[in-house]
């Protein structure tokens, strides 16, 4: 199954009752992107989920608890992060692009492909030191 709101003027994903679609094995794409986000629901909770594109809103932060075991493409580039969540578990986790953000820390357990174009630091700068 795949959850496709892309090209909206959203400001943020609202379910009536999101418990009904988290949790659900049948989810395995996201795609939320080109629309004006500016936070994503706190209980995403998808087992089987491979791919999630969040890229081209105006996310200044992401869920803490985002724990995608299957995940394997994470898209979150041109938003307005300034940092990832410390606890955030994607441990398939192939290809990674943070681009066109204002990351300044990249988790070191992130350890895959990362894109990070026109971010602030280099990728190897932002694993190695975190700046408060």
């Amino acid at each position: 199954m795949t959850i496709k709101v892309t090209y909206n003027n959203y400001t943020v994903v609202k379910y009536d009752n999101f418990d009904e679609i988290t949790n659900n094995m049948n989810v395995i794409n996201i795609n939320c992107r080109h629309n004006n986000l500016k936070s994503l629901p706190g209980n995403m909770m998808f087992p089987n989920l491979t791919h999630f594109d969040c890229s081209y809103n105006n996310l200044s932060s992401l869920p803490q608890n985002m724990v995608f075991p299957d995940l394997i493409l994470f898209n979150c580039s041109y938003n307005k992060l300034i940092s990832l969540p410390p606890n955030m578990m994607f441990p398939n986790l192939i290809h990674f692009n943070c681009s066109y953000n204002n990351l300044y820390y990249i988790p070191p357990h992130i350890n895959c492909h990362v894109d990070t174009d026109d971010n602030t630091k280099s990728p190897e700068y932002m694993r190695r030191k975190l700046l408060i």
